[in-house]
Parts: structure tokens; sequence; C-alpha cells
């Protein structure tokens, strides 16, 4: 017994010396004492030295205070405190107080985290006592104060505690004061009851383990520590009976254990190593777990406990809860965060206070009085976190604890009971020790799930499938749609152009969310989606496959989460995100929100198109999800397309079919441009051919829209809208929506013709093909609208006046000339009470097609017609439909199902032939008013702050508008556009280079004239301008002699057989061209002379001798002969003009004879 009591403490050390003492001895000496009995030996012995327990958590203060009540002997627990204003002097002298008290009074003090007082005890901790009289005393110092004469009990004894972590740390004079010895439940228990705890050990280690998981104890029994085994062991076995039943004793631990067990943690059991070798065993513990009322919130357990004396199922389950005196005290412990509001209603009067709002121990100590002897509540709830108080919670925990015994000390009436609770909400992720509780604290411990009342049971979500989660509203559908709405629209989305705004975002969601019948089809899409990936199979409870078991076994879920039911239902939230996601992407880049959400109205219009809206939502065809991939991470799906503001539901699926047939029409396009009996003397295709051509491939087009077939006359008018919008979207996406629309609409009706008679799919379908046939041009023109957009103002706006400019023109030129355009909402409106005016008497439709079939495919003066319900049946193939369709032409006879149509020479109403009317394209009109409103006069160059800007902005514009001339089938390069080339010219080769004034340009009063290139006054004030500058020798000559050739062939652009031939040559002749010789005048030379040389026969009819017949016939060449004679009779020889005109006509006609002679030697050798 001594051996063991001078040298406890340190394990490894005790047994080598008891192991040498035994050598020497011989085995008939036994040492097998417990710490517990050392303990109870040091508290008698009055001449022993105090005495040092080293321990882990509470693990001493429960075997101690079982020790002290075997000897009876009045014990008094000082915590030292570790609050922020605890670590003044003042708190010292406070502690020292109480210390000096229980000396006096002979009680045995325990201390405990006192470390920086124990210093001021070195004399009572010694035992270093002065007598006087029959009186022990001893010296007690803090700081400059101290005591010399504190009365030392006979009787007095002090136990210090410390952590055994904090052993190797601390000063070895302090450790040599005491008896040491290391207490721990295992140290003070039986062989018996060691064995015991070894089973339950094995199995606490069994039902953790899952193989390739990392799930420890902590993780299926909350509060687990070191400790926790052998104080429920020691509860379960309070005396030293060793025939105590073991099965029994074990089966009551793994019951009391279950109260602290995770509702994940015996979930994912079913796959533990127990699981798999003891399955009933584990199915048994299962079903047991979850009949406990741990899962219905704090207020049921509470509720529980309190009828606990009364309720003889749970009486043996909560007993502990009511362990000295009335009132019921627990630990609960739980991972709901600790700012959850607590909200307890009758039976309990409830106070909520949280350890973490104190500073000091003497606050917490004075509120906690405060409830116990003042407050008329009659439930403490008291709420702490280990991550930031567990230093201060077994301090809590003892002071809750001296204040209930003095408050059953002085209220002896059973009926005022006061209850108490201690919330530990505890972080999946924290490692903070030294807080756990063990079940000898005199504490009931349990573990809630969750602390409010939750909406569905726990049962439920752990035994159905997810589809019957969501239907039977365990977790609502609804509500998760509105919520993740946002993420769907943002998270997993990235787009490759401009993204939604938050005001286009927040729009979206409010209509979407608003409207039942809008999220009525989301629910159901997702559900379909979830059925058919086979979220819907419904699995018994704890079946090994069950998706409740991947969620507990996934330890990210649910260190995110705060209780498995949480974590349960986001995970059915997140089975939902994913086809939520899918549906939204596809209808971000269907651009489908705005014809169901604008539409949200009671008018017969509004609720035919949501109609239409939700049949083809349901289309798998059209909504395609089956494709994607789930969105596992953000930025998963790429949205390339800009979003745009479509009238007709999914008309971008819809119209993205067209591509085939667009490639099929151009390839028909280009065989009928080759035949050249379509084409008209202009070499433009006729426009009966056209016509011909929309009846052959009406069907193909109709085809792609089969789906709304029967609604295209009713809405083809936005049909035909988003078709522009689609198409203007990649033509010029630097317009806004609405100008670029209105813009390309009024382009691309423009020519048409609109009848009465015409119904929505013809129309529709012509514009479409016009569209194809003038793709080119009709982006070149809306890029050229969006260049001037901002400096013109409205693109749409200049355009619309460019319009009216046009048909006054042409009104004025043609009288009674109909008009082929309406403006913006006029003629929508008349063509579509024009269609719905025109139905047959019989079936009460629109009979237009038929109509139209007249219109355009009868010849003049016949009677027969084509049967529209023929012409426009479906077929599988875009072949087929182009093959049933087809006409074959033949003696000027158009072959179809009902008889043949004679006499094809006629004009179509609609199509009109290259015999238009027409002075001017609207092509040329719009260039020539861009042009004419760019050019460099005072106010724009103002306007661009200078020329050098102007020439900046001028570049792209001359670009786009060549790009529309070139485009163009009927329209001239306008005059005025040759004349901005020549200011660029201008600015390029000579202001700007060598930094000249702009004056020179600005000559307004030449700008108004229509044929501005043809002016010889613009011409004079040209030769002019550089004859100053030639004089003024401030540019080299031969600038100067480029920038004027690059004018004459600006002059030759616009008119290759112009009037100033005269004034060029007389120039030349006169010797006044800057420079020394002609270097830049030789592409204006070629030019005159590949222009007059259309044949390639010039040459050798003059060197026959047809010379004068030659210069009849073309007065330009007999100019430059005059001009060659006299130069030559000035300069013989020598006359550059000579020497260039030798070698223009040298490289024009002899070196392409000379590669033709090469290649025959080269073919005959």
């Amino acid at each position: 017994m001594g051996l063991l009591r001078n040298f406890g403490g340190l394990p490894a050390q005790k047994n080598d010396i008891v192991n040498k003492f035994m050598e020497k001895v011989g085995e008939g000496c036994k040492l097998d004492v417990n710490v517990d009995d050392l303990v109870r030996q040091n508290l008698k012995d009055k001449l022993a030295r105090h005495l040092m327990l080293i321990t882990n958590g509470d693990s001493a203060i429960g075997i101690l205070e079982r020790s002290l009540k075997m000897l009876d002997r009045e014990y008094v627990v000082i915590f030292g405190s570790q609050f922020e204003e605890d670590q003044q002097e003042e708190y010292n002298y406070r502690i020292l107080s109480r210390i000096i008290l229980c000396m006096e009074s002979g009680v045995i003090l325990v201390l405990r985290d006192l470390e920086k007082i124990y210093g001021s005890l070195y004399d009572m901790l010694n035992q270093n006592y002065t007598n006087v009289g029959k009186k022990r005393n001893c010296r007690i110092a803090l700081g400059a104060y101290s005591n010399p004469m504190c009365h030392v009990h006979q009787d007095f004894r002090c136990i210090v505690l410390v952590d055994q972590s904090k052993v190797d740390y601390s000063d070895p004079p302090f450790l040599n004061r005491f008896e040491k010895q290391l207490l721990k439940f295992g140290d003070v228990l039986n062989s018996h009851r060691k064995k015991i705890i070894k089973d339950l050990d094995n199995w606490v280690c069994d039902i953790s383990t899952i193989q390739g998981l990392q799930f420890n104890h902590e993780d299926v029994f909350a509060g687990y520590y070191q400790d926790s085994l052998a104080s429920l062991v020691a509860k379960q076995c309070p005396g030293e009976d060793e025939l105590l039943d073991t099965g029994e004793v074990l089966e009551n631990c793994k019951r009391k254990l279950l109260l602290v067990g995770t509702p994940q943690g015996i979930f994912r059991a079913t796959r533990s190593r127990l699981g798999k070798s003891v399955p009933q065993e584990v199915r048994k513990m299962q079903n047991l777990y979850f009949k406990y009322p741990l899962y219905n919130g704090l207020q049921t357990f509470l509720e529980t406990t309190l009828t606990m004396p009364d309720n003889e199922a749970s009486s043996d389950l909560l007993q502990d809860a009511w362990d000295n005196g009335p009132g019921f005290k627990t630990v609960v412990m739980t991972h709901s965060n600790i700012h959850t509001p607590i909200q307890l209603g009758p039976p309990f009067n409830c106070l909520s206070i949280k350890l973490g709002a104190f500073k000091s121990e003497k606050q917490l100590t004075t509120r906690l009085k405060k409830y116990w002897f003042e407050d008329k509540e009659d439930l403490l709830i008291f709420q702490c976190r280990p991550t930031t108080d567990a230093v201060h919670m077994l301090l809590a925990k003892t002071i809750i604890d001296n204040c209930r015994q003095e408050y059953v000390q002085q209220f002896t009436d059973s009926s005022l009971k006061k209850h108490v609770c201690i919330l530990v909400h505890m972080d999946h992720n924290s490692s903070e020790t030294g807080w756990q509780f063990n079940f000898l604290s005199g504490w009931l411990l349990v573990y809630l799930d969750r602390l409010d009342k939750p909406n569905s049971k726990l049962h439920a979500l752990l035994e159905k499938s997810i589809v019957d989660i969501l239907k039977e509203g365990d977790v609502s559908l609804h509500d998760t749609i509105k919520q993740n709405f946002l993420w769907a629209l943002s998270t997993p989305i990235v787009y490759a152009g401009k993204q939604p705004s938050l005001d286009v975002v927040t729009d979206i969601i409010c209509s979407a969310c608003k409207s039942k019948e809008f999220m009525g089809c989301f629910e159901e899409a997702i559900l379909n989606w979830l059925t058919v990936n086979g979220f819907s199979e419904t699995r018994s409870l704890f079946d090994s496959n069950a998706w409740q078991l991947d969620v507990v076994c996934d330890k990210q879920a649910l260190g995110n989460s705060s209780s498995l039911q949480e974590a349960l239902q986001r995970h059915v939230k997140q089975c939902l995100s994913w086809p939520l996601a899918m549906i939204v992407y596809q209808l971000e880049c269907s651009s489908a929100w705005a014809s169901f959400l604008h539409y949200l109205g009671d008018k017969e219009a509004d609720v035919q198109k949501r109609t239409i809206w939700k049949q083809l939502f349901q289309n798998p065809d059209i909504l395609l999800i089956s494709h994607l991939q789930r969105p596992l991470h953000a930025g998963c799906y790429v949205c390339d397309s800009q979003q745009l503001n479509l009238k007709f539901p999914f008309s971008k699926v819809l119209f993205a079919r067209l591509d085939q047939v667009e490639s099929l029409f151009k390839d028909d396009l280009k065989a009928l441009c080759e035949d050249k009996e379509n084409l008209d003397e202009n070499e433009v295709i006729r426009g009966e051919v056209l016509g011909w051509q929309q009846l052959r491939f009406q069907p193909a087009v109709l085809g792609c829209l089969c789906e709304v077939d029967c609604h295209i006359d009713a809405f083809y008018a936005d049909l035909l809208e988003d078709f522009c919008n689609l198409q203007s979207a990649q033509l010029a996406s630097s317009l806004d929506e609405d100008t670029r629309v209105k813009s390309m609409k009024t382009l691309l009706l423009h020519p048409f013709q609109v009848n009465a008679d015409d119904d929505g799919k013809s129309v529709l379908t012509r514009a479409i093909l016009a569209f194809w046939r003038k793709k080119g041009l009709i982006g070149s023109l809306l890029q050229l609208l969006a260049s001037v957009h901002g400096i013109f103002g409205n693109a749409y706006s200049f355009l619309a006046q460019v319009i009216e400019s046009y048909e006054q023109s042409q009104t004025n030129s043609y009288g009674s000339l109909q008009q082929t355009y309406y403006p913006e909402g006029e003629s929508m409106g008349l063509l579509m009470s024009s269609l719905h005016s025109n139905k047959t008497p019989e079936s009460g439709h629109n009979d237009s097609n038929q109509v139209y079939a007249t219109n355009e495919c009868i010849a003049n003066g016949t009677s027969k017609t084509l049967d529209h319900a023929d012409t426009e049946e479906m077929t599988p193939t875009l072949q087929q439909h182009l093959e049933e369709s087809t006409y074959f032409v033949e003696d000027d006879t158009l072959q179809t199902e009902h008889g043949e149509v004679d006499d094809m020479d006629g004009t179509t109403e609609h199509f009109a032939s290259s015999d238009c009317m027409e002075k001017k394209p609207l092509e040329q009109l719009i260039v020539e008013h861009v042009c004419k409103r760019i050019l460099p006069t005072k106010s724009v160059l103002r306007l661009y702050n200078g020329a050098f800007h102007w020439h900046n902005r001028i570049n792209i514009l001359l670009q786009l508008s060549s790009e529309v001339m070139s485009l163009s089938e009927n329209g001239e390069y306008p005059s005025v556009l040759h004349y901005l080339r020549v200011c660029n010219d201008y600015m390029n080769v000579l202001l700007i280079p060598h930094n000249l004034s702009d004056d020179f340009i600005l000559m307004d009063e030449v700008h108004d004239t229509e044929e501005i290139m043809e002016s010889a006054e613009l011409f004079h004030k040209v030769l002019l301008k550089i004859h100053e500058l030639h004089l003024a020798n401030q540019i080299p000559a031969e600038r100067l002699q480029l920038f004027l050739c690059m004018y004459f062939g600006r002059i030759l652009d616009a008119k290759i057989d112009t009037d100033l031939f005269k004034d060029i040559f007389h120039l030349v002749r006169e010797g006044n061209m800057p420079g020394e010789n002609l270097c830049y005048f030789r592409p204006v030379l070629q030019r005159i002379l590949q222009a007059e040389d259309e044949d390639g026969e010039l040459l050798l009819r003059i060197i026959d001798g047809d010379e004068q017949k030659v210069f009849q016939e073309n007065s330009q060449l007999e100019q430059l002969d005059d001009v060659l004679k006299t130069n030559f009779e000035k300069y013989g020889w020598n006359s550059s003009l000579a020497a260039l005109v030798v070698d223009v006509i040298t490289s024009m006609y002899f070196e392409s004879l000379k590669m033709c002679w090469d290649e025959n030697v080269q073919n005959e050798m």
C-alpha cells in the first residue's frame, strides 16, 4: 500500500517499480489495490501529504464524490474560472478567501484549474504549519499582501485535480508536494467490471466501424470519450457484487448508450462491421432506438421526462434525470445551432440563458441563484457550445449543482420543483475535449437530433422513396422549387455572352412563383424526371441499399446539416434541384420564359398561349433534358445564346429545326439560278419561280412547326416577330432588342405585298424563305444600322424616315402604285383582320391557303387551283416534303396532283419580277442616306470633335456600305458613297500624315449635288487644292499624285464612261500632274483600257488598221490617242506617258501570250 501511494501518478514508472518490488519479495505478495482505496487511505491518514489526482474531464469528480460519500466527509469543490473578467487579482482574492474558510472549517477541499493561486498556497500545500497553542497556522500570500496566521483545521484535507494533458507542463516543485494518483474509471473497477467494459468497447467499435469510411465512436455516440464506458459500467454496477448477470448489465449499458446515440450513426450501423456479422442484433437495436422519445423536439422529450415518475415504460430509461431532489436535471447534446430560438410551451415556464453571455464566475453564479431562489420560471435551459465554452462548462455544471443543492436544502416542499436542462450545441468538426460528461455525474445524458418539433417525422423520411416524400408533402415540392430558383438561374449556368441582370432574374423568379399554373408544370416535370431516373423505388426500413444509407454515410452532408432530418431533407432537395436546374437551363437556352410569364392575364389569347406553352413544355422533344448531365458543380452548363423576349412558346426550339431546310433551300436556289430560263434580263431570278419554290418548300417549313400547326394562323404574327428576333440577334447583337426586331421586320416585309387573301402559314413561309435568300444583305443592313445607332438617333427611327422618303418618291412617281410596306403596328392588324374574315362557309376555317395557291400557282386566265390540304400534308422527312410537292415545268406547264396549270409567263402578285417600277432598291436608298448624313460638314466634324475622330468612324461605315451594295441584286453604288471614299482618301493620304487643316473637305454646297462624282466644279476644286499644296512645297509631289490618281479611280468607279475623261487627259497632256513621272497613274490607265476592251480584241483591231473605227466607237481611246500624240511631240521618246502606256499594254496582252507560248513549248518538249 505504501509503495503504491508513494509512487503512483505515472503508470509506466509505477509499473517498473512494482515489478522490481515483486521480484524481490516474491509471488506471495499481492498488490491488487485499486486507486479508489488508495484515495480513501490518504484521506484517512492525518499525517499524509495532500493529494493530487491526475484525471481526464470530470472523471475524478464522479469517483471522488462516491468515495467521499463512503467516508461521510463534507467536501467543497472549487473550480478555477477562465472567464475574461476573472483574470484579475480581485478574483484571486475572492477564491483565496473561500479557501481560507474551508481550511478553518476542516472540510475536504477539491481544487481544479487554479494555477494562478497555487503559489499563494505554498505553505499549506507543503504542510508547513506554525503551531500556536493547539492550533495550526500557515502563511497565505498574494502579491504584496500576505496573512501569516491562517488557521488550518486538524481534519482539513486538500485534493488538487490536474488534467492528464497538463502534467508534463507543470513545475516539478509543485508536483513534488503531493501524493499523486492517476484516477480513471478503469482503475477503480474490478476485473469483472473490466470484462464488461471490454465487451462493451468491442460492441461500440463494431457498430461504429464501416469499411472504407472514416467514422469513429464520437460519430455514433455523442460526447463519447475514453471514460464513457467505464463510468457507464460503474453506474450500472454500483456495488462490489461480482455475481451480477454480465449479459443483463451489458444490455442495460447498450440501452443507456443508445440515449446518446446519433440517429445517423444508429441507422448507418446496417453497413457496419457488426451489421454484417450480426445483422439481427443491429436490427433489434435500431428498432429499439427509434422508439425512444428523442425525435419530436425538445418540448416532447422534456414532457416525457417530466411525466417519467408516473410512466413505468420510461421510468427505468430516464430515471437518472431525477437523481437527488425535486426536479429533473438533464444534459441534452445536439448539433443544432446555438442561436436556434428555444420555444417551449406549457407545462413549462422556461428561462433560457447562454453560457457565452457571461464574463465572470460571479456574474454566472448570481444569475443562477436568481433562478433558483427568485425567478418564477420552473425550467432553466442553459445553452453552451464546446467550441467556445469548453473551458467554462465543468465550472458552470459545478455552480448549477451547488445552487441546486442549496435550493434542495432550503425548500423541503417537494411540490416546488425546478428543473434544469443543459443544452450542449456540438460542432461536427470540433475536436474540443475536456468538457464531456460521464454517466456518474448525476445527470441524464441524451442526444436530440433537433430541438424544434419537425414538420415531418423522421420515420417518414426513413421509410419512403424520394418521389413519395415529395408527393406526400414531407418535403414541400412547391417551396423547394421557389427556394432553389435563384440557384438554378445562377450557379449551374455560365453565360458565354452577357449575363442577365439581377432585375431580370428577380422578375422571372417573382413572376414564376406567383403563377400556380407555371409552378404546376415544373412540379409535374420534376416528378416525372425523378420517376424515370429511379427515385421512386421504395425499400424497407434499414435496407442496405436504401438511399437514406447513402446520406448517413456521407460525412460532408452530415457536417453541413444540424440534424439527420435536415440532411435527409437536403438530399431530397438536392435530387429535386437536378431536374430543376436542367429545366431552367433549357428554358434559358430557349428564351421561353417570356412567352408564358408575360401572358398571365385572362384574355383568350393569353390563355391559349399558356395552353400551348404547357403542351410544348411536356413534350420531351421540345424540352430536351434527358441528355443533360446532373449539375454537380457550378458552371456545368454553358448558355451561349442571348436571352430574348420571344412571344410564341418555344419558338426558338421550333425555328432551330429549320437549319436543315435552309440548307436544302439554298441548294435548290443555287440550282434554280444556274438555269438561265429562271432568270430575267438582269440575271435576277423571276418572281413566279420564287412563288413555285415557296409552294414546294412550305410543307417542309411547316413540318418543322408540326406541334403548333393548328395555331400558326392565329399566332403567325408572333412567330414572325420571334423569327426576326432570333435572326437579328445573331446578325446585329449590339442593337437593343426592340430596335433590331422592328428594323429587321421592316427590312424583311418591305418587298412583300400582303393581301387579305394571304393566310398566316403562307406569309410566315414566304418571310422565312425571303430571309434565307437575302440573309447576307439583311445582315449587312442591320450591321450598318447598328453602326449609325446613336449617331443619327434611334436606328429604327432612321430606317422609318428612309422608308417614308422611299414610299413618297414611289407615290409621286407612280401615283396609283400600291404600297407594299405597312407601318409598325398597322400592317399586322390589317393582315390579321383580313385573315380572319376569309373563311369558308362549310368549315368556318381560313381558306386563305386555297386563295394563295390560286394567286401564286395558276397562270393568267386559268380557273384550276391547288388543293392546299394535299399541299400541307406532313411527311416524315424533309426530302419527302419536297418530293411530294415537287413540280416540273415542261412547255410552260405546271404538273400537280389536280391537273395542269398553263401559261407560266405571267407575273405573280406577290413576287415582283425584275421589271419592278422602283427606280432604286431600298438598300441603295439606305446607303445613300447614311452617306449623306456622315459627310464631313462642319456640324458633323463638330459632332466628332474634328476630322481625325470622324476618320476613325468612317472606315467601318464605308466597309459596311460597300458590303451592302455588293450583296444588292439591283442596286448601284451611290455617287455619294464614292465621294465619301474620296474624303476618306484625302484624310489617309494628305490630311492626317501631314497635319493639314480640314477646310478642303468642308464644301457644303457641293454635298447637295445628286451626281457629285460627275461634278466639274468639284473636279476643278480638287485640282486647285492640289496645285496650292504643290506650290506650297509642304507635301511630296508623289503623295499629291497618289491622291489625284485615287480620286480619278473613284470617278471611274462611279461611272466608267464619265464626262470628266477630257479633263483628266487634259491634265496629263499638259504635264500638270505632280511628280516627275506618272508612277501612280498606271492603275487609272489600265482601268480605262480594260473598260474599253471588253472582248480582248482591241489591240488586234488597231494592228489590223481598223483604228479609225475603234476611235469612233470609243471616244475615250480617241482622247487618249490625242494626248499621246501631243505628249510625244513635246517630249519625244522621253515621254513618261508613252512609256506607261507601253508598259500597261505589254502587261495586259503580251505577258498573257508569253505565258501561253511557254506552256505550249513545254508541252511539246
